[in-house]
């Protein structure tokens, strides 16, 4: 039951973020708080024990530090970071998140691409005075949405009440 419960939170968290970033442009930290937790208390529900919770957290602790060193360098927005290492703890040191990291890029390029025409027909958006921002949150929640549709036991059983 309360891996459901983790999962359904997952899946409403990847919908509210796409939504703030797209349109807020930001993505608050109670959001951030409460994927990680929610992650936490799933890696618990599950029972795989105390070492896998540590490698984890070990592992979101190392994408945090590689995202701090990408922010400085204003390649990535704070929020974006801090989402991602919330979201490294669902998906753990494994080659998953190898390919959330290459989906999300290609989300990102997609993105970009759609951000592009928007601007055209809307001038300001984004526009931050000088700095115009991209609402990478958008691409972030369409790579978890695809690790949640891969992994997650619920849409596993939402795909075989549709296949059957």
């Amino acid at each position: 039951m309360l891996v459901n419960a983790c999962e359904l939170a997952l899946l409403v968290l990847l919908l509210v973020g796409a939504g703030f970033d797209l349109f807020v442009f930001r993505l608050p930290n109670w959001l951030t708080l409460a994927t990680a937790l929610a992650a936490t208390l799933l890696i618990v529900a599950r029972g795989t024990g105390l070492t896998d919770l540590a490698w984890h957290l070990g592992f979101a602790a190392l994408v945090f530090g590689i995202g701090l060193i990408l922010f400085r360098l204003n390649m990535f927005g704070g929020g974006d970071v801090k989402w991602l290492a919330a979201l490294a703890i669902w998906i753990g040191p494994n080659l998953d998140f190898v390919r959330f990291f290459l989906m999300m890029g290609i989300a990102g390029g997609v993105l970009a691409a759609i951000v592009l025409v928007i601007r055209r027909l809307r001038p300001g958006y984004g526009s931050e005075g000088t700095r115009t921002n991209l609402p990478y949150g958008v691409a972030i929640a369409v790579a978890g949405l695809e690790f949640w549709l891969r992994k997650g036991a619920i849409a596993g059983t939402i795909a075989g009440l549709l296949a059957g």
